[in-house]
């Protein structure tokens, strides 16, 4: 299903009439995506490797803006770290 944007605002009513506006809220309807599948390997060489990404088959409602890849060797213990993040 696709997000939904909103833009909201209210005002409260007492004896003696209704008061000012509130300040303007935004809201998108959507929730995070799925996991993605795992990055499929294409190719590499000596100095660099190619993969490539593919979107969770759930978006949340919203298109996926980005990735970020994580590395590790290994080894008894995990220790990844951020080595690529883009659209």
């Amino acid at each position: 299903m696709p997000s939904a944007r909103y833009r909201l605002r209210y005002r409260a009513k007492n004896y003696n009439g209704w008061g000012p506006y509130s300040d303007i809220s935004y809201y998108v309807t959507a929730s995070k995506p799925n996991a993605p599948p795992a990055p499929v390997y294409m190719s590499s060489n000596a100095t660099s490797t190619t993969l490539k990404f593919l979107s969770p088959i759930n978006d949340g409602g919203s298109p996926i803006l980005g990735f970020k890849l994580y590395v590790d060797i290994i080894q008894l213990n995990s220790n990844y770290r951020l080595v690529y993040q883009g659209n």
